[in-house]
């Protein structure tokens, strides 16, 4: 059977945290900023592509955002890829492009932006993993899970000020 009830079914406000609710509809190009009586506050919309695992309001009001991306690792669960930041107008005001992106990502203090991405493991890493689900590898790789430091974000128009800074493996 099909639920039809929907938005705020109940609001209790003495045990009710105040704020606002980011949701980014799965399927959808567009990210809606909600209030507790369920009122949409703000929209961003024309969104370029399938939203990935994760979008977040930052302190100024701007939308820090995942669009999952069809190349790179063939894992879709948490796919993302392409990294964005949108004013309160919709306006792109910085970007950045990992086919690899996954999963969890954050603007730090700095300006600068962490993400986690996949690589494929080397070979010596690779044959000491013991476990796993064989045949499950990507054209007989393993895919590993890294973290990247991006620099601080500079407006999109700026070629420099883009680059990874740094970068962790989970497998030494």
């Amino acid at each position: 059977m099909r639920y039809l009830q929907f938005g705020v079914t109940m609001y209790d406000t003495a045990r009710a945290t105040p704020g606002y609710t980011l949701i980014v509809p799965y399927f959808c190009h567009e990210a809606y900023l909600i209030g507790m009586r369920g009122e949409v506050l703000h929209q961003w919309t024309n969104l370029p592509l399938p939203p990935g695992p994760y979008a977040y309001v930052l302190k100024n009001g701007n939308l820090l955002w995942a669009g999952r991306t069809a190349e790179g690792c063939p894992l879709q669960n948490g796919k993302g890829g392409l990294l964005r930041e949108y004013d309160w107008h919709g306006n792109v005001l910085w970007e950045y492009r990992d086919d690899n992106q996954h999963h969890d990502f954050r603007r730090r203090e700095t300006g600068n932006t962490l993400y986690l991405g996949w690589e494929a493991m080397r070979p010596e890493a690779a044959a000491r993993v013991q476990g796993g689900q064989p045949g499950t590898e990507h054209e007989g790789v393993i895919m590993e899970t890294t973290c990247a430091r991006l620099m601080h974000a500079a407006p999109r128009s700026g070629s420099g000020m883009r680059r990874t800074t740094w970068t962790s493996s989970a497998i030494p």
